[in-house]
């Protein structure tokens, strides 16, 4: 049976709430059969817990299906893995109890995954087709920041600014972050999205653990905000304003941002590159 809430937030039979955007929402009986079968796996040692570790298993192509909590209070953590999952044609549900996913008798696995199956033939989820592409920091040159392109960078890394429009980039970052008008890090980029905050997206093209912002691109798309990649999370720390590398970061604009006109020409160009 599917659940689905008209309104953005409903209560279950225990008086938890359920964001309307849990779709789709397995009924009680889907529930339990879906957490017995989830405390076989960790039993058995088949399981992935967290949002992180779920994302970089889709990326990996290591999964079954998803199960997702209902009443996740920071549903924003979650949000991005439907989106993934079916880029990645990999089925997913949500469960009303949050405090039984972890709680969890001998089930048909292949009868769970067709349940769940049948439930997606109901509506799916609008994704993009794939995954395609003036102070300036003192360590930066236009041949320095060539030689880090050529250096780092995945193939996923697409679009890949040019030399010339990475020190651009970084130059625009660091006014923002002096501004206070940029989030770091793919949680709060993620954030920054769902919430239509995002002007456009930057991601490090050399990070060491790419699942961690494969999902950016997808989500990008999806809510139409330009993304590109630089060649270097370190020298995107440092425009950042951080000791530490950055692989993510998002520029927000406001109406009374004295960089409105530099962000929005920028933007400009990124979307360019996506063309």
């Amino acid at each position: 049976m599917l659940l689905n809430p008209h309104h953005e937030s409903t209560q279950n039979m225990t008086g938890e709430t359920v964001t309307h955007k849990s779709y789709p929402l397995a009924d009680v009986q889907l529930t339990i059969t879906i957490l017995d079968l989830v405390q076989q796996a960790a039993n058995s040692k088949q399981l992935k817990k967290g949002p992180s570790e779920a994302t970089r298993d889709l990326n990996r192509g290591f999964s079954e299906f998803v199960v997702m909590a209902a009443d996740t209070e920071d549903f924003e953590m979650i949000s991005h893995i439907p989106f993934l999952a079916e880029y990645k044609n990999v089925a997913y549900v949500f469960c009303s109890f949050k405090r039984r996913i972890g709680e969890s008798i001998l089930v048909d696995f292949q009868d769970v995954i067709k349940k769940i199956l049948i439930m997606h033939e109901v509506k799916s989820f609008p994704i993009s087709d794939a995954i395609n592409r003036s102070f300036k920091p003192s360590s930066l040159s236009t041949e320095s920041t060539q030689k880090m392109i050529e250096e780092a960078v995945m193939p996923k890394s697409y679009p890949l600014a040019d030399a010339e429009l990475t020190i651009r980039i970084l130059n625009v970052v660091q006014l923002a972050a002096n501004s206070k008008q940029i989030k770091k890090g793919p949680i709060e980029v993620t954030k920054a999205l769902h919430m239509d905050f995002c002007e456009f997206v930057v991601m490090a093209a050399d990070t060491p653990d790419f699942e961690t912002i494969i999902h950016i691109p997808l989500l990008a798309e999806d809510k139409n905000v330009a993304y590109v990649f630089v060649p270097s999370q370190e020298e995107l720390g440092r425009a950042c304003g951080v000791e530490r590398p950055v692989i993510s970061c998002s520029l927000i604009s406001t109406e009374k941002s004295q960089l409105r006109s530099q962000i929005q020409q920028l933007k400009d160009v990124i979307q360019k590159l996506l063309i």
